[in-house]
């Protein structure tokens, strides 16, 4: 039988303080507001959303609320994230297609939750990435 006690066990651990902010987002923010999806679960609980905020806001990486991050964009708020994907019902062999810009910690949120996608990217000139694990 699946557990909360469970998942929270296997959640990938960098930084014990980082971690226990993780854990607690997981459960707190997303487990509490009904995330069910083991995947969404077990995905946003390997994503390090601490590596993609500037030195001075990574205490608050998992806050419950949005944060400013590069080029006037922010980082969603960890709930709505968990919320549209679980919304959506992907799964991990569903591709993905991405107009960007996109910020690095949504891609890296891709990563660990799909199969494949392509990535769209306009800066000076259009780039195509494809990755597939």
């Amino acid at each position: 039988m699946y557990t909360i006690k469970k998942f929270l066990k296997n959640m990938v651990s960098t930084n014990s303080s980082f971690n226990e902010k993780r854990e607690r987002m997981v459960r707190a923010q997303l487990i509490a507001r009904d995330i069910v999806d083991k995947e969404v679960l077990r995905a946003m609980a390997k994503v390090p959303r601490h590596e993609f905020l500037p030195a001075d806001l990574q205490d608050r990486a998992y806050d419950d609320t949005p944060l400013p991050i590069e080029e006037m964009q922010t980082i969603s708020q960890p709930y709505i994230v968990a919320y549209m994907i679980q919304a959506l019902s992907i799964k991990k062999e569903t591709g993905f297609l991405k107009l960007v810009p996109v910020p690095a910690i949504k891609l890296h949120f891709l990563q660990k939750y799909t199969k494949k996608f392509i990535l769209l990217r306009s800066e000076h000139s259009w780039h195509i990435k494809q990755w597939q694990r």
